[in-house]
């Protein structure tokens, strides 16, 4: 995977359960030796941020899922949020990224991180980190 590489983290560093995304990603950019960028939305300032870079794993909290259990999402293929009708969901973002700006815009893997169940994530981040790389693993083309 030759090329400028980075980690996404998406949440709200106030709130524990929508924090996840920041957590994770600072460990499994880490892991990786990949940037680490942060953000608290999922709006259009999010395609900003990933300008630089030719490949990008976004990690962001799903709600509804069991804790520790992670998603795959490749926003091309991914259904659309459509409960709010006020907000650009993630999904969207990084597809309208791709739409405005064709090639220059970097590839993107989204990993949904369950937080259903949750008390702390901190005994957790390692076994996390591990389904999350492993993943990443899976998908040796992207």
């Amino acid at each position: 995977m030759a090329g400028k590489h980075a980690v996404l983290g998406v949440g709200n560093p106030l709130n524990p359960k929508d924090m996840v995304g920041l957590i994770l990603a600072k460990e499994v950019g880490h892991a990786l030796n990949w940037e680490v960028v942060y953000a608290q939305t999922t709006g259009l300032e999010v395609i900003d941020l990933l300008l630089p870079y030719d490949r990008v794993v976004v990690i962001d909290a799903v709600e509804g899922k069991k804790f520790e259990d992670i998603e795959v999402f490749f926003p091309e293929t991914a259904e659309f949020q459509t409960e709010y009708s006020h907000s650009v969901g993630l999904l969207e973002t990084l597809s309208i990224g791709k739409m405005l700006m064709g090639d220059d815009f970097p590839e993107c893997i989204v990993i949904g991180v369950g937080t259903r169940g949750m008390d702390e994530i901190d005994s957790s981040v390692d076994k996390i980190v591990k389904k999350i790389i492993s993943a990443i693993k899976r998908y040796p083309n992207w």
